[in-house]
């Protein structure tokens, strides 16, 4: 009986696909001169990119004159590591969110996970207080049934750790600490952006590679998600990120380490062709979409099927307790954070994570809310798909780009 179920269910198995529809930010094989940016001066002769993938920078501290953020960083990480307190830098959080992470910071096993084995507290910082949302139902179990908990990310530096506690403010408990070792938190936040911008801009190498002194006016989409396989970063395992400086058709990635606060390298590469279509579609309100698909999950029953789906944070379309004719077939399946690489052997640029509207900037949100599509053949309607789209809000211009996500059901 076991074998001929078997059988049945792998024959009615959820098949999941991925469409992925880009305009690549590819390598450049030769460079034109570069369209100026309105309102500077053009260079006098075109910018080409270096033979090789890219250069190592001197890994330079700049000077407090041209980086203040970068003083002020380094007094605040002194001040914590004498307190021996995780640093704490978030602003606009609401009472229930401060609440939140003085619970994490007073709990024993969140200090244990960011001290050495005599005690020491190590370099570590706060990184994001966020809400527990549906899918957040893997970090704890029945305790935050109906209740206001939130998730505190810290980040230890010296480990390349992410420690993740789950606490409800008002009743004053932590009710579990995950620790995941080589794991750096998906959203770095604001001020750290800003301070990887500052080195940049105060860096000699960027003035030498751009020809003219950079602004921050030059620099988009600093917050985008980016691969840095086979670097220094990934060696040491060090937090980094990349400011883009934009400069015509061309992109200058400069790889800054937020560990010891230099810059490591920088890179080339075209913005690549487009069409510059104009996006017609409407985008629905982002908060419609996070109240009907992130923040509750939907039942479907259809064809013999049972399920729930839901839209996660960074991992794309969930579905669970799915069932055929009442037979369990699967508890959960969700396609894992998307990371896309679009060098040709580099594995170096942008990388893109799917996930709700109120992720991140970085993040190819929910379009719109799940399809149901019928799937057929010459013999008639043989299933049905559940289908979500993401899309880059500027998509299909340079650097934006759009997935779906599709499981089907026989």
């Amino acid at each position: 009986m076991e074998t001929h179920l078997a059988g049945v269910l792998m024959k009615r198995i959820v098949f999941t696909v991925l469409f992925l529809m880009l305009v690549a930010c590819s390598q450049p094989a030769a460079s034109p001169s570069p369209t100026p940016v309105p309102g500077r001066t053009p260079v006098v002769r075109p910018i080409t990119p270096p033979a090789d993938p890219g250069r190592l920078a001197q890994r330079a501290t700049p000077p407090p004159e041209a980086a203040p953020l970068l003083t002020e960083r380094l007094a605040q990480v002194e001040q914590a590591l004498i307190r021996a307190e995780p640093l704490m830098l978030l602003e606009e959080l609401d009472a229930a969110q401060q609440a939140a992470w003085q619970l994490a910071l007073a709990d024993e096993r969140v200090r244990q996970a960011l001290s050495t084995a005599d005690g020491r507290l190590v370099r570590s910082e706060v990184f994001g207080v966020y809400p527990l949302g549906p899918a957040d139902d893997a970090l704890v179990g029945a305790e935050c049934q109906n209740r206001a908990c939130y998730r505190v990310e810290l980040y230890d530096y010296a480990r390349d750790r992410t420690v993740l506690a789950v606490v409800d403010p008002a009743a004053r408990r932590l009710y579990r600490v995950t620790v995941l070792d080589d794991t750096q938190p998906t959203v770095v936040p604001r001020h750290l952006l800003d301070l990887a911008a500052q080195i940049a801009l105060a860096a000699p190498e960027v003035r030498e590679e751009l020809d003219l002194p950079p602004d921050q006016s030059m620099i988009q989409q600093p917050q985008m998600k980016v691969q840095f396989q086979a670097t220094a970063c990934e060696r040491s395992r060090h937090l980094c990120t990349a400011p883009i400086f934009v400069w015509g058709e061309r992109a200058l990635w400069v790889i800054v380490d937020l560990v010891d606060y230099t810059i490591i390298g920088l890179r080339w590469t075209d913005l690549g062709a487009s069409s510059r279509r104009a996006v017609t579609e409407q985008r629905l309100q982002d908060d419609v979409v996070t109240a009907r698909f992130c923040d509750q999950k939907t039942e479907l029953r259809r064809d013999g099927w049972s399920l729930r789906y839901l839209l996660t944070s960074t991992d794309g379309l969930r579905i669970e307790e799915v069932q055929f004719n009442g037979k369990p077939v699967l508890r959960s399946a969700k396609l894992v954070d998307v990371h896309i690489s679009y060098s040709q052997q580099e594995g170096f640029g942008y990388s893109d994570a799917l996930g709700c509207p109120a992720f991140s900037a970085a993040a190819v949100v929910a379009w719109d809310g799940p399809q149901i599509e019928e799937i057929r053949s010459v013999s008639g309607v043989e299933g049905f798909a559940l289908v979500q789209r993401f899309r880059s809000e500027f998509w299909p211009t340079p650097c934006n780009y759009a997935y779906r996500q599709r499981y089907e059901f026989y």
